[in-house]
């Protein structure tokens, strides 16, 4: 429905989800198709009133991550602050293994627009190490624009047998 400008369809069959998770993640999607600013920030509010009403943490920090970006790709960086920070708790409490620990890193590439040594902290303490260098691959890679130093820096945090896509995409 996207795909094909049917925006207002699309929300309507959203608003059937039972999942909060994929409900709200239809509806990141909607504003995403959605070039009104006005809009946009609507659509992207009724997704955070279903990211607070998912019961799993992990996937409540993902959700307000994932919105919390979209904000701050809108201009609305004041509210993607609020954001960012009202899902800091629950971040730094998840386990740093398995999707828990994803959920973290991910939440942590958000996180680095606003405090990039706290993002970083939440990445090192990851268990794995595959996880850890892409979530630092993508922290340099939100950083690169605003913050080239501070990408490099992150870069250099990547085993160097690892880096080279990382550096592609900074670059």
């Amino acid at each position: 429905l996207l795909k094909l400008g049917e925006v207002d369809d699309s929300l309507q069959h959203a608003a059937q989800i039972k999942d909060a998770y994929s409900r709200a993640y239809a509806q990141m999607y909607a504003a995403d198709a959605v070039r009104e600013p006005a809009r946009k920030q609507e659509i992207l509010g009724e997704a955070l009133v279903h990211a607070r009403q998912e019961p799993n943490p992990a996937r409540r920090v993902v959700l307000f991550g994932n919105i919390a970006e979209r904000l701050f790709d809108a201009g609305e960086r004041e509210a993607a602050e609020a954001l960012v920070t009202e899902a800091l708790v629950p971040a730094t409490e998840l386990p740093t293994a398995d999707w828990a620990g994803f959920a973290r890193g991910h939440y942590a590439e958000t996180l680095a627009l606003i405090d990039p040594e706290e993002a970083l902290a939440l990445v090192k303490e990851l268990k794995d190490e595959d996880h850890r260098t892409r979530h630092y691959g993508n922290i340099a890679h939100e950083l690169a624009a605003s913050d080239p130093e501070a990408a490099e820096r992150v870069l250099s945090l990547i085993p160097a047998q690892s880096r080279d896509p990382y550096t592609q995409r900074v670059c």
